[in-house]
């Protein structure tokens, strides 16, 4: 899958990354001690959620079912540890 990314910024210790594979988009910050990822959809447009928060890249992974929000976890993942 392509994934089109809109921003990607990396601190000292932390990574922001914003994405849309097919027709989702998400926002993911990779830090030191914890993962958070946002899927912009309707309901984040509606109530402006802050998204779910993980301890690994794995967990982020297994707690979605579509493979677009699969691919853009796994794409901000890569290009925080190519980054580095």
């Amino acid at each position: 899958m392509q994934v089109q990314i809109t921003t990607a910024n990396k601190s000292q210790n932390s990574f922001f990354f914003e994405a849309t594979c097919g027709k989702k988009s998400a926002s993911v910050f990779i830090g030191d001690s914890y993962i958070n990822v946002v899927c912009k959809n309707a309901s984040h447009r509606a109530w402006g959620g802050m998204g779910k928060c993980f301890e690994t890249i794995e967990q982020a992974i297994g707690a979605y079912k579509s493979n677009e929000m699969k691919t853009i976890i796994k794409s901000a993942a890569e290009m925080k540890f190519a980054a580095a």
